[in-house]
């Protein structure tokens, strides 16, 4: 109940400040980002480019996003946003599902839609741009297979089941494990490092050959090297992330972490902004989608992206 007042409380906040900077500001070039979370270090990466790129290009930006990945919130801040005329929304849903009421409202006020990172299927969406989640997992997955040379069984955990971005990196560690003929556990901790822990303590406890834990972000990853770290089996235990946040990077750096896959926050940010500047200058030839290429971080690069 305080998270989802907190997100209430924030919006009303972030409204009123978008009414009244109107009196003094060209409407017609406000733009709103809404993204997954204000709080999680990848999306704040990718507001902040966001923003940067905005001010560069003349346009008025304003972030409506709530504390925590909340659908309901961020259905209340496109209606807002909705209301108060802005020109256009670049949105990172929290959900692959439930946007759609809130969506049809944008497209009968006529203003235009970019996603980032999580797809939705919508018929008023101009653009989405992100990495290409199964690919950038299947390099993962690729890293952990030959690791352990085709041996051993592999932990996945996962995030949401039925959200575009949970699911496309499940199945990109999952189809190379499989391929190699791999044993796969695969549970689900919602993007919570405590329930990610919780998992790795039960499956490590259960199955002693767990040659490999996958989890799809980092925060996650760093929840399960807990536990591993906790039963002594650090470094025989390969871990691999998701994301290349700073505190995953120190890990690789250390020697805590194995891997982590890096996407490009700063890119996905600008190019969401550069995509809205054209749609807003009446361009035609906008691409349906942008993808972001990944890598795969370990000891090897790992001083090329720790800032």
């Amino acid at each position: 109940m305080r998270k989802c007042a907190t997100a209430v409380l924030s919006l009303v906040m972030v409204t009123g400040m978008l009414v009244g900077c109107g009196k003094d500001s060209d409407a017609g070039k406000k733009i709103v980002f809404i993204g997954y979370s204000s709080t999680n270090t990848f999306w704040i990466t990718l507001k902040n480019s966001a923003e940067k790129t905005a001010k560069e290009a003349g346009l008025d930006f304003a972030d409506m996003t709530s504390s925590e990945p909340d659908i309901v919130a961020q259905k209340a801040a496109i209606d807002n946003a909705i209301r108060m005329g802005v020109a256009g929304l670049i949105i990172g849903p929290s959900n692959s599902e439930g946007l759609g009421k809130s969506l049809d409202k944008a497209k009968a006020a006529g203003i235009p839609v970019v996603t980032v990172d999580t797809r939705v299927k919508h018929d008023w969406i101009s653009s989405h741009v992100a990495t290409d989640n199964v690919a950038a997992a299947e390099l993962a997955g690729d890293y952990i297979v030959e690791k352990l040379g085709g041996k051993g069984k592999v932990l996945i955990i996962g995030g949401t089941v039925g959200v575009q971005t949970a699911d496309d990196r499940r199945n990109g560690v999952l189809n190379k494990c499989k391929a190699a003929n791999m044993t796969v556990l695969d549970f689900d901790a919602n993007w919570k490092d405590d329930e990610a822990n919780r998992i790795a303590q039960e499956q490590l406890a259960a199955h002693a050959d767990i040659g490999a834990i996958f989890a799809a972000c980092d925060p996650m990853i760093l929840g399960a090297k807990v536990a591993v770290k906790r039963k002594g089996l650090l470094g025989k235990v390969l871990l691999v992330g998701f994301d290349a946040i700073p505190e995953a990077l120190a890990a690789v750096k250390k020697g805590e972490l194995d891997a982590t896959v890096r996407q490009d926050p700063v890119r996905m940010g600008k190019e969401g902004v550069q995509l809205m500047s054209r749609i807003l200058k009446g361009e035609t030839d906008i691409p349906k989608s942008i993808a972001i290429k990944a890598v795969i971080v370990d000891k090897t690069n790992v001083d090329e992206y720790i800032k």
